[in-house]
């Protein structure tokens, strides 16, 4: 699985999760708080199964950016995902993420 993290324009925070099939669950949140909830409720403390993390990289609100990222890499770390950022899904990485979930991630902090 791959996990997409994105703070909205409309102030929610979002987390998807594809699988070899496509969009697997979405999640909805006032804040990353909430989202990180629903998330643990749903993976069952079993993070192994996601491949990778992709985190949005702006523009949005610094606090809203700043708790996702750590988010994403409190997990990433903890757990030995690899996390990339993005700032336009419709790119060609996102596009394939889908389809191809074992393709090398970018990190976004060295």
């Amino acid at each position: 699985m791959i996990l997409r993290l994105e703070v909205g324009g409309d102030g929610k925070t979002r987390a998807w999760l594809y699988n070899d099939d496509g969009l697997a669950k979405e999640f909805v949140g006032q804040n990353m708080a909430e989202v990180a909830m629903m998330l643990e409720k749903f993976i069952k403390k079993n993070w192994r199964q996601v491949e990778g993390i992709y985190v949005f990289l702006g523009p949005a609100g610094y606090s809203r950016l700043r708790a996702t990222h750590a988010f994403a890499l409190g997990i990433g770390l903890a757990q030995h995902i690899p996390v990339a950022g993005y700032k336009n899904w419709r790119d060609r990485l996102g596009r394939t993420i889908p389809r191809q979930p074992k393709t090398p991630l970018k990190p976004i902090y060295p």
